[in-house]
């Protein structure tokens, strides 16, 4: 478990949200726990505001995540398919695949390996 200075860093809630299909994608790095609530708002509100958003979330750089990061996590899914748009989570380093399978919930969220298993699941789905 990360120490009382762990972070979570936020790339890409900058980028802008065109008027049709939307697209956002975002990396994150650090400790997805509580902590991090505060700096992810900013894309749930993204979330919710924009029908049709496609959301990818990069989660390479994640090295822990805990209770409250996979509710966001949920959370985000929810909001973005509620408004008819779709979420992917990228990239989970193993020692969060083993901390979801762990908490059973790999089933639920929309995990993929890489862009090109994004781009292939896409495909298969339309």
């Amino acid at each position: 478990m990360r120490g009382e200075g762990a972070s979570l860093t936020v790339e890409g809630l900058a980028v802008p949200l065109g008027q049709v299909a939307p697209r956002l994608r975002v990396r994150l790095a650090g400790s997805l726990d509580h902590r991090a609530l505060p700096r992810l708002r900013p894309l749930l509100r993204a979330a919710a505001a924009h029908a049709g958003l496609c959301l990818r979330i990069d989660l390479a750089g994640v090295d822990f995540i805990d209770a409250s990061g996979v509710g966001v996590l949920l959370t985000l899914q929810e909001a973005v398919r509620g408004r008819g748009g779709a979420a992917e989570f990228l990239n989970p380093a193993p020692r969060v695949r083993r901390i979801l399978a762990g908490m059973g919930i790999t089933d639920q969220l929309a995990l993929l390996e890489s862009s090109a298993a994004a781009t292939e699941g896409r495909s298969r789905a339309a």
